[in-house]
């Protein structure tokens, strides 16, 4: 699931990668604690 919606990634503007890459560094973050 999570390997599906990194490969629609390419059809992301910039901006929107950012977020979806801020949102996967928090949600990791969020599993270690």
């Amino acid at each position: 699931m999570a390997i599906r919606h990194f490969l629609s990634l390419r059809d992301l503007s910039p901006g929107e990668l950012a977020q979806v890459i801020d949102l996967a560094i928090e949600m990791k973050a969020a599993k270690r604690e």
